[in-house]
C-alpha cells in the first residue's frame, strides 16, 4: 500500500467525503436540505464564523497531515520562506 503524501492526502479526503456522506444520510430532512442548499451558494467569506471554522478545522487536519512528512514540498516551501526572512 502506498503511503506517501499524496495518497494519504487522497484518503483524507476520502474519509471527509465518507464523514459527510454518513452525516448527511443521518439527517436527510427538508430543512437540513434547505441549509445546505444556502450554504453552498454562500461564499466562503460571508459564511457565520461557526461555518467557517468548520471548514478551518478541515484545514488543519490537511496542514497536520502534511507536516508530517519531512520530505513535503510544502513543508520545504515553509522552512524556505523562513530562511529568507532572517
Amino acid at each position: 500500500m502506498r503511503t506517501d503524501l499524496f495518497e494519504m492526502m487522497a484518503a483524507l479526503e476520502h474519509d471527509r467525503w465518507s464523514g459527510w456522506m454518513k452525516y448527511m444520510l443521518a439527517n436527510l430532512n427538508v430543512e437540513s436540505l434547505i441549509r445546505w442548499v444556502g450554504q453552498m451558494g454562500t461564499d466562503y467569506f460571508e459564511l457565520p464564523d461557526h461555518s467557517r471554522e468548520s471548514d478551518r478545522d478541515e484545514v488543519r487536519k490537511t496542514l497536520a497531515l502534511m507536516a508530517s512528512y519531512e520530505d513535503s514540498v510544502i513543508l520545504r516551501l515553509v522552512n524556505d520562506h523562513r530562511k529568507e526572512e532572517e
